[in-house]
């Protein structure tokens, strides 16, 4: 939210952003470099994360988030029903 327009750095908070997961079919996460279940004490995990917001790729978001509903719902088409 715009409460964070000043970044806010967190030195002891976890980030994955180095992690790659895959998730099986059970619900499993995995971690893809090792094929091992996911865990926070992988060597992947990392600490210390930098939080703000940042208001264009806020508006950016809303944009293409309507751009997709557009694209994918289409309101305002007129549905057409087909019968055998």
């Amino acid at each position: 939210s715009r409460a964070l327009a000043s970044a806010v750095q967190l030195p002891r908070a976890q980030t994955t952003r180095h992690c790659r997961t895959v998730e099986l079919e059970n619900g499993l996460l995995v971690n893809a470099q090792t094929s091992k279940p996911f865990t926070y004490d992988d060597p992947c995990v990392e600490r210390g994360v930098t939080v703000a917001y940042d208001e264009q790729a806020a508006r950016e978001a809303r944009q293409a988030l309507h751009e997709l509903v557009i694209a994918v719902l289409k309101p305002g088409a007129v549905a057409t029903v087909t019968r055998p």
